[in-house]
């Protein structure tokens, strides 16, 4: 985390699986987070992407090319043998995560990392409680 940390990079989701054996970390496009906090990500001013009429696909791809040179990083400093894979999904969502309430927070850490697609997919995210089973 502390490598990912060095590039800026922040908020990750994390799992595990397996008792143990899987550690997953997820890192979001949020441009409107790193906006907010006045973050300079990748040198990227994301308050010029965080318009509703901005390019998404150039802050996209500008995000990508920051992660990838993190993810290098990463790789440089662990031996090749502890990182079995990396994945690069895409999700039809805009973040707003700090406007969530404590409930759907609650949802989203609940929610097994397999499900996270289908949940990051809906609407908005449900409140803790019934949802929540659905989900974890």
């Amino acid at each position: 985390m502390s490598i990912f940390a060095r590039h800026g990079l922040g908020g990750a989701l994390a799992d595990v699986e397996e008792n143990g054996r899987w550690a997953l970390v997820k890192y979001l496009y949020t441009p409107h987070w790193y906006a907010k906090a006045g973050d300079l990500t990748f040198g990227v001013d994301w308050s010029d992407y965080d318009q509703a009429t901005s390019n998404h696909d150039e802050g996209r791809l500008l995000w990508c090319r920051g992660v990838e040179t993190a993810i290098r990083d990463a790789l440089n400093e662990f031996p090749a043998r502890i990182v079995d894979a990396l994945f690069f999904d895409t999700y039809d969502l805009h973040d707003r995560l700090e406007l969530l309430t404590p409930s759907q927070w609650m949802t989203l850490r609940k929610t097994h990392h397999a499900k996270l697609g289908d949940l990051l997919a809906q609407p908005s995210i449900p409140a803790a409680g019934f949802w929540d089973k659905l989900w974890g």
